[in-house]
């Protein structure tokens, strides 16, 4: 489909942001931790040096020297939402958020097709 001159494949790889794929972990009822693999994809309008946190931690993820782009896999293991952030390693300052949220399934206990009294 085009848009603006640009097909949306093109259009994608132009937006600015931080971006997962998947975006959701789904446990289930006896699970305690998300066991999953994610993409992670940011890009920038121009250049700079930035690295990847999590949660609001002093460690970084990894970190990228003079780049407006870059995508990692990472592996993780968690039990609660986790929120991403880009930071500018020359200001410190949060250039893009997403988070990977954790969902619980509860599982509805299947009603029996008959009463218990009706004799059909």
């Amino acid at each position: 489909m085009m848009f603006g001159g640009l097909k949306a494949e093109d259009r994608k790889e132009l937006e600015q942001g931080l971006f997962l794929s998947p975006e959701n972990c789904f446990l289930l009822n006896d699970s305690e931790k998300c066991d999953i693999k994610i993409k992670i994809h940011w890009q920038l309008q121009e250049k700079n040096n930035v690295c990847l946190f999590k949660n609001q931690e002093t460690t970084h993820i990894q970190c990228w020297k003079d780049q407006s782009h870059a995508s990692i896999d990472l592996f993780l293991s968690v039990k609660k939402d986790v929120l991403f952030e880009l930071r500018s390693v020359s200001t410190g300052k949060v250039l893009f958020t997403t988070p990977l949220k954790i969902y619980k399934e509860v599982s509805k206990l299947r009603r029996k097709r008959r009463n218990p009294w009706s004799f059909y």
